[in-house]
């Protein structure tokens, strides 16, 4: 994804990484020069419940805020909160919709994706 600005967000594999497999994917912001880390697989969920272990779809504002959907792992409720959306610009992630969540009055419990 490019926002009007041309910084670019995106989903990617790693290779070389120090745990193989269990750190090999993240999310990465650039404009042509060094790249932003947004968020990497194994790291924590901001609340701490849980670590990311994929992600999504994957998005970019026009302030640079890079939104993604997160799935995780170990996680209190697994089934139940083991996924959300998620924001972030290189330092701590916010938020935006995690499983388990009650929606606005009367439409029920946000499952996941």
């Amino acid at each position: 994804m490019v926002n009007d600005s041309g910084l670019v967000a995106s989903h990617g594999f790693l290779t070389g990484t120090g745990n193989g497999e269990l750190d090999d994917d993240g999310i990465y912001r650039g404009a042509g020069g060094p790249l932003t880390r947004i968020v990497r697989e194994a790291e924590p969920a901001p609340d701490g419940n849980g670590t990311f272990g994929s992600f999504g779809d994957v998005s970019i504002d026009t302030l640079g805020r890079v939104g993604f959907a997160g799935f995780l792992e170990n996680t209190a409720n697994p089934g139940t909160d083991s996924s959300g959306i998620f924001r972030g610009t290189g330092g701590a992630l916010q938020t935006l919709l995690r499983g388990g969540w009650a929606l606005p009055v009367g439409a029920g419990i946000f499952r996941g994706m």
